[in-house]
């Protein structure tokens, strides 16, 4: 799906092989299974769910698991997140 400059509301939106170019996501359920990489530049969200699933759910249990395996999870965990924290390059589009 190939998005430039649409506004979705109240809608369910599934990221995976999107192509989004300065859209705005309102009131929207943003669903990513992680199965295929996809690309989000200019856009904003308001007020909105996100649900994992598939591959991306395994992600996210694997790193509560590690999370809660003790100091040496919590901290692998922690160091993933200060990564994901720190800016992105003015020139890096937004591309998973």
């Amino acid at each position: 799906m190939k998005a430039v400059g649409e506004h979705f509301s109240s809608i369910t939106v599934t990221l995976d092989a999107g192509d989004f170019e300065d859209c705005v996501f309102e009131n929207c359920k943003i669903i990513f299974h992680g199965l295929h990489g996809f690309r989000m530049v200019g856009c904003h969200i308001k007020n909105f769910q996100v649900l994992f699933e598939g591959p991306a759910a395994s992600t996210i249990r694997f790193l509560t698991m590690m999370y809660r395996m003790g100091p040496g999870g919590e901290q692998f965990v922690s160091e993933l997140f200060d990564v994901i924290r720190q800016p992105l390059p003015e020139d890096e589009e937004r591309e998973v």
